[in-house]
């Protein structure tokens, strides 16, 4: 089917969630073909009480309950309930431009396998720097592995998983759907609002697993050998400029 599906991981962010979840239907408008998928991973605090809220006065947002598994799990988990042809992952603590539907419904007009689009990096103190999604528009290597700033051929995700347990879970993942793409688009917009450095986010805990990069890595680096795909691809882009 024609449309959107969003996954988007819970896990206890009851300071960000209304908040997230009010920018995505802000921006949704009374659009009929996106479905939100929200997958409650085991949170402790009062997350799950504010989705299920959230689901049952909108008719567009689906709440599913599964232990905690971590953000990958939780992602992995969340695609089985998708509808459309084309899926995004938005974090919870995040949130999304005004904008962001309908610049990306536009953009999935010529069904794309992939949609890459700039963000914003936001903090508590007023902090704003907007980050490109790709260095240069034409050069698809040259994307940003983030999962959240793009959407994908939903059926990419048949052959690719995130990595569970690991963090820059992205990294492991992102460069290997790139060998699917056929063509793509780019937004030259910040659509997604990134909140950087959070307190108590992953990223901002020091932990040995800061090392999972270099698994992640070599494990994409086997992933291409297997393919035996280190020819360059020849890729159709398309640029929407602000």
């Amino acid at each position: 089917m024609d449309g959107l599906s969003v996954v988007i991981p819970i896990y206890n962010v009851e300071t960000y969630l209304a908040h997230c979840l009010r920018s995505v239907l802000d921006s949704m408008g009374d659009r009929g073909n996106i479905q939100l998928i929200l997958v409650d991973d085991g949170s402790t605090d009062q997350s799950g009480e504010i989705a299920r809220k959230y689901a049952q006065k909108y008719e567009q947002i689906e709440y599913v309950y599964k232990e905690n598994g971590g953000l990958s799990d939780a992602r992995n988990y969340g695609l089985q309930f998708i509808h459309y042809q084309h899926v995004t992952f938005l974090d919870s603590d995040d949130y999304v431009d005004i904008s962001y539907f309908s610049e990306v419904m536009a953009a999935l007009k010529s069904d794309p396998d992939l949609v890459i689009f700039d963000w914003m990096d936001v903090g508590d103190d007023g902090y704003k720097n907007v980050v490109k999604g790709i260095e240069l528009a034409d050069e698809i290597w040259t994307v940003q592995p983030s999962a959240w700033n793009k959407v994908y051929r939903a059926t990419f995700f048949q052959q690719i998983k995130f990595p569970k347990g690991k963090l820059y879970e992205d990294v492991g993942t992102i460069y290997k759907l790139l060998y699917y793409v056929k063509d793509y688009v780019y937004i030259n917009k910040p659509l997604y609002k990134y909140r950087k450095n959070r307190a108590g986010s992953l990223l901002t805990t020091i932990s040995p697993k800061i090392n999972d990069i270099y698994e992640m890595l070599e494990d994409t680096h086997h992933f291409y050998v297997g393919n035996h795909a280190f020819s360059k691809k020849t890729l159709m882009a398309y640029v929407i400029n602000i």
